[in-house]
């Protein structure tokens, strides 16, 4: 704009010179023709002279009145044009020193911001990773209690059989004492049979006087013997009878036993389920925890984005800063020419 301004004061001060170079050169030619047509004396050539100077400076001064009034019109007009200028310059350097001023606290905002995010990511990740080394622990834990329940499980199995097979064997010998205890009442009717006929044999031979003595002693040891039988096959009889209460309730027992083996079995079986069904949900808590470690590294990559970002906003508000100093020098420049073109007009 300024350099539009000059050169259009220049094309005015060329079209002034040339104007007094014109009238200049028409009064010499003019001067020159009067003083050979006339053939004028001295005084009249002098005269005619002073005139032609009187009419150049009348040009000279009415193109200087020209040019001064449209100097002074271009000057007026450009001022208020560069006026106008600098205001909107001013506006705008304004905004973007608001602009600035917003982009500068929210770029501290932001940057506190992925500060925090920055150390809660990095907390973040070093608690899923402690929780992960946790669950992969309570994994290996919860494996060997597997292992270790589905072998007690295995092992009650194997002693529930084992304590079957011992109430079998045990209501077989039931079944022999029983057996023992018919034999042992045929035996004892024999032995009372015996007896009898032993009582019966020492009558005769009491009879039969001294022909029946030998038969009367034998008869005796006969009788003596059926008594000892008796009280052997008496003892025999308790001895079953005892065994056979033991074994009726050591088969109760066993039978007992078995049952509570089973019940066991049965709880060892849930815990085992249980168990394995907590193995199943400890590993989804893992996958879980993986996937949170990952996002964790996300978002620890996002955050680092955003701080280069940040960083990248940093130097473009200093940029804005440097723009905006700039910017305040060119307004003091263009303030001081509009005040100097105003003089210039005011003087002209």
């Amino acid at each position: 704009m300024v350099n539009e301004f000059n050169f259009g004061l220049k094309q005015k001060f060329n079209i002034k010179c040339l104007l007094d170079l014109i009238v200049f050169i028409i009064a010499c030619i003019l001067f020159v023709l009067f003083a050979k047509l006339n053939h004028a004396a001295p005084y009249d050539t002098l005269v005619f002279l002073i005139i032609v100077i009187l009419l150049n400076f009348s040009v000279h001064f009415v193109t200087k009145q020209w040019i001064s009034k449209s100097i002074r019109q271009a000057m007026t007009v450009q001022s208020n044009s560069l006026a106008e200028t600098t205001s909107e310059f001013m506006e705008t350097v304004n905004t973007q020193k608001r602009m600035f001023e917003d982009l500068a606290g929210n770029t501290k905002t932001i940057s506190s911001l992925i500060e925090k995010l920055k150390g809660l990511s990095e907390d973040y990740y070093t608690t899923t990773k402690n929780a992960e080394k946790q669950v992969n622990q309570s994994i290996n834990f919860s494996q060997k209690e597997h292992e270790s329940i589905s072998s007690n499980a295995d092992k009650m199995l194997v002693l529930r059989q084992k304590i079957q097979m011992i109430a079998e064997l045990i209501l077989e010998l039931s079944e022999h004492s029983q057996q023992i205890g018919s034999t042992i009442s045929v035996v004892d009717d024999i032995a009372e049979q015996t007896n009898m006929l032993a009582l019966n044999a020492a009558v005769e031979a009491a009879r039969a006087g001294e022909h029946g003595k030998g038969f009367a002693v034998v008869a005796g040891e006969i009788r003596k013997l059926a008594d000892e039988s008796k009280q052997a096959i008496t003892k025999i009889s308790s001895l079953t009878n005892n065994i056979q209460c033991t074994t009726n309730s050591t088969v109760m027992a066993t039978e007992e036993g078995s049952k509570e083996i089973e019940s066991v079995v049965k709880d060892i079986n849930i815990v085992s389920s249980n168990s394995e069904t907590l193995l199943t949900l400890i590993k989804e808590i893992l996958d879980s925890l993986e996937m949170l470690n990952q996002n964790a590294k996300k978002q620890s990559d996002i955050l680092e984005r955003l701080n280069a970002i940040d960083e990248a906003n940093s130097t473009i508000a200093e940029n804005l800063n440097q723009t905006m100093v700039a910017n305040s020098e060119r307004i003091a420049k263009l303030n001081t020419m509009s005040y100097d073109m105003k003089t210039s007009a005011m003087e002209n």
